[in-house]
């Protein structure tokens, strides 16, 4: 049995959102308007790097994914149902 692990920076990786949205909304985003979101104190890893980050994150389709560098429990929480379709 082999287990894949993963370790990567994701540097700054802050996703605080101001306003609730949904995956639909995400999806028809643009990086401008993904960066309105934000809370007033802290800016948003761009869209297109979150994207990328998740693309990748389900193409090595590992075991276990460790991030390094994630602006807490809120931003991995968003990143997570967000981005990787998981509830």
């Amino acid at each position: 049995m082999n287990l894949t692990l993963v370790e990567w920076n994701v540097q700054d990786f802050f996703i605080h959102l101001a306003y609730p949205v949904s995956v639909e909304v995400i999806a028809s985003l643009t990086g401008e308007h993904w960066s309105l979101l934000a809370k007033a104190d802290q800016p948003l890893k761009p869209l297109n790097k979150i994207r990328e980050i998740a693309a990748v994150i389900r193409e090595l389709d590992a075991d276990i994914v460790f991030l390094c560098e994630v602006g807490g429990f809120e931003s991995l929480k968003n990143f997570s149902s967000l981005f990787l379709d998981d509830d």
